[in-house]
């Protein structure tokens, strides 16, 4: 396989992965979201039935202690996993190497010149290495934006 092929193969293969994480992390931050929301809904239904019903108060207080315990569990897992925040960061990626694989087909067109076939190579490498310190950095200073975001 020659540098060229090598390269967009890599680019396509990297922009397929960002693309299935990214929205496997948005489908998942707004399924936690979404249950969130029924779920307090629930709870507030279900305290409202238990000032209008006290002689079946046991049930709907129990239902009541079970709503928000999966309250707090799903916000736990959210809160774990942190899938609002990688949504956003395989995005970025994922549309910067849309980006450079666009430049690069649009500055090299047929010809393979080896120089700049390495030079879009290294900037898929800054970029993914990039990618991965910001993410570092978000993980270890969750207050601090990365590097580049305001």
């Amino acid at each position: 396989m020659d540098k060229r092929a090598f390269v967009f193969k890599e680019l396509d293969d990297k922009i397929s992965v960002f693309d299935k994480e990214s929205t496997r992390h948005k489908q998942m931050y707004r399924r936690m979201r979404y249950g969130i929301f029924v779920l307090t809904a629930l709870s507030t239904l279900l305290a409202a039935l238990s000032i209008s019903f006290p002689e079946s108060n046991l049930g709907i207080s129990l239902g009541i202690v079970a709503v928000s315990a999966l309250i707090g569990l799903i916000t736990s897992l959210e809160g774990l996993h942190n899938p609002a925040d990688l949504w956003v960061h395989e995005r970025s990626i994922l549309y910067a190497l849309i980006d450079l694989k666009r430049e690069a087909l649009f500055r090299l067109g047929e010809d393979n010149v080896v120089q700049d076939i390495e030079a879009v190579f290294e900037q898929m490498q800054r970029i993914l290495g990039h990618s991965a310190e910001n993410w570092h950095q978000q993980i270890a200073n969750p207050d601090k934006p990365a590097a580049g975001t305001t």
